[in-house]
């Protein structure tokens, strides 16, 4: 069973158990307690901050934050977005101008992955920047469901801000690698 298996079988089992009962965590990893209603950030055994996943990413310095900034490689950085825009589409009102902007929202943010990998998998630099642009155009759409979910207040600016700051995040990443490549093809 490979490392990856493993791991969304112990996430399926974990959220079953979780699932209607008050359940207590220790964990090193985040995707662990992504989910939780409440985290306690410890540090030496004082309870440093505490919140869900989307307060603690929006305090900036914090050790939460630290450690979810700690580099990660793209593939998973842009796996976990992707998840994040998942849980934030379950999170919307039922209502028909919720569901069908947070559809968009939906289509374009769990895309980068997959283009982040096709283009990983890509055969030439014209083939990797061709994937590698089609991600910033998805980027780009994201951010800008994103902005009019707030915009049309279905979301308040707090909820979307931590994720339209990864969105900016991952366009500055794929622009910088999109003009490396450029550059490189053009010495050629």
């Amino acid at each position: 069973m490979t490392h990856l298996t493993a791991s969304k079988i112990f996430g399926r089992l974990l959220n079953d158990l979780m699932e209607h009962r008050t359940t207590f965590i220790i964990a090193h990893r985040i995707q662990s307690v992504m989910k939780a209603d409440l985290i306690l950030v410890l540090d030496k055994g004082q309870v440093i901050q505490k919140g869900n996943h989307e307060e603690l990413l929006t305090q900036f310095g914090g050790m939460y934050r630290k450690v979810y900034d700690a580099p990660i490689d793209l593939r998973t950085r842009t796996a976990d977005f992707a998840l994040r825009i998942v849980n934030r589409y379950t999170s919307l009102p039922k209502t028909t101008e919720a569901q069908v902007l947070g559809k968009q929202v939906l289509r374009s943010g769990t895309s980068i992955g997959a283009h982040y990998r096709e283009g990983h998998r890509a055969k030439s630099d014209p083939d990797i920047v061709n994937k590698f642009e089609t991600a910033l155009q998805e980027l780009d759409e994201t951010d800008f469901w994103l902005e009019l979910l707030v915009r049309a207040k279905i979301i308040p600016a707090q909820k979307a801000d931590p994720l339209r700051k990864e969105t900016n995040e991952l366009l500055a990443i794929f622009t910088t690698i999109v003009t490396k490549i450029k550059k490189r093809m053009n010495k050629k």
